[in-house]
Formats: C-alpha cells, sequence, structure tokens
C-alpha cells in the first residue's frame, strides 16, 4: 500500500506536500530522531556478524565455508575490491597480447 491509498488521498496530493518546505522539513526531523537509534543497531549487528564471520576463519571441519568467511570479510572491508583492481591493472589487456603476437 503506498502513502497515498494509506491516507486515503491522491497521489497527486502527496506529490505535492513533498515539495513543500515544512513537509521536507518533517520528514528531515523524523530520518534526524531515528538516525542515531538506526546507526547504532546496525553498529552492534555489525559487531556480532564480524564475530560470527571470525569465528568461522578459524573453523578446521570445513574448508570451503572457513574460505567463504575470508570473501566475505575482503568483500566488506573493501581490501578485496581494491586488490581486484590493482590487479586488473598490472594485467595485459587482450590488445597487448595481439600487439605481441
Amino acid at each position: 500500500m503506498d502513502i497515498a491509498e494509506h491516507l486515503g488521498v491522491a497521489q497527486e496530493t502527496v506529490s505535492r506536500w513533498r515539495k513543500k518546505p515544512e513537509y521536507i522539513a518533517a520528514i528531515e526531523a523524523i530520518l534526524s530522531a531515528a538516525r542515531p537509534e538506526t546507526v547504532g543497531r546496525l553498529t552492534e549487528l555489525t559487531d556480532k556478524a564480524l564475530e560470527v564471520i571470525d569465528e568461522m576463519l578459524d573453523y578446521r571441519y570445513n574448508k570451503s565455508l572457513k574460505l567463504r568467511a575470508a570473501v566475505v570479510l575482503l568483500q566488506i572491508s573493501g581490501i578485496g575490491r581494491a586488490m581486484s583492481t590493482a590487479a586488473s591493472a598490472k594485467a595485459p589487456s587482450t590488445s597487448d597480447h595481439a600487439a605481441v603476437e
């Protein structure tokens, strides 16, 4: 259910409201009030998730699971992306191979 339907007004009415400075200010106030709680909760969940990944890195019984944990950690840290970017920058392109042959 969208906002207009929920409030029993036309879609155009909601569209007009969204352009009004007082509407924008009210939405910003609501978001600002919710932001600290949301950030705090995300921080808690991130800490828990990192603990699970940390445990999986030490898991001896399933190498595939251990590898996936390592890959996830590299992905979320951005290191994996940076390494693949650096590797692709060093790798010769297919046009380089054609010039050599």
